[in-house]
């Protein structure tokens, strides 16, 4: 016959949420040190429960030590599979991973958790997180292909491209121009300039 199943009366259990609630009660009052203590008695109590390892992977989180609240998260990751039925654990922790992740300036690996995420449990708040690690990713890729000297480059192969009446090969390199150095004006111009030349206006063009 098999065991009966340990029960959640057992006085270490008892125990542990004893811990886990006297940690929590540190951890609003943001004492963080004292709510560690408690959080690792209640390990030591009940090792099999993951919500253990998400609260002490808040703490590494709220302490700066990301890294460790990765490998926390992780920890508690194999625990919920191990035992099974712990889906919206596992959500909660990937989702630490990716709040890790974004606090570590890593938006890529940011997103991939927070889609591992929201595929165990949808959270509108997780979406949000989301969101908001996709615009930073954007925003760091465009920052990252600003360089002022090819801006320059493609400006000058412009300039030479409408020398020669090539009109769309010069508002292609405006417009690269423009991608490597959104602050310089004069691309702006000349792209608006090779536009204008289209319409039959007499005048002069001066590119800058």
């Amino acid at each position: 016959s098999q065991p009966a199943p340990e029960s959640t009366s057992a006085p270490e259990v008892q125990q542990a949420l004893a811990e886990k609630d006297a940690g929590n009660a540190a951890y609003k009052k943001r004492d963080f040190s004292t709510a560690l203590q408690h959080y690792e008695k209640a390990m030591q109590l009940d090792p099999k429960n993951p919500v253990l390892l998400l609260n002490i992977a808040a703490v590494k989180m709220e302490t700066n030590l990301y890294q460790e609240c990765i490998d926390t998260c992780q920890k508690c990751i194999e625990i919920c599979f191990d035992i099974g039925g712990q889906l919206v654990t596992i959500g909660k922790a990937y989702a630490r991973i990716g709040s890790a992740y974004q606090k570590m300036g890593d938006s890529v690996k940011a997103i991939q958790f927070f889609e591992k995420s929201l595929v165990e449990n949808f959270d509108r708040a997780v979406e949000k997180k989301l969101k908001e690690a996709k615009k930073a990713k954007e925003e760091s890729d465009r920052a990252a292909y600003v360089d002022e000297n090819k801006a320059l480059e493609h400006k000058d192969k412009g300039n030479a491209l409408f020398q020669e009446g090539d009109w769309t090969g010069a508002i292609a390199e405006y417009t690269e121009a423009i991608r490597r150095n959104p602050q310089d004006h004069k691309s702006y111009s000349n792209r608006a300039a090779v536009r204008f030349v289209r319409f039959p206006i007499p005048m002069v063009l001066i590119l800058i």
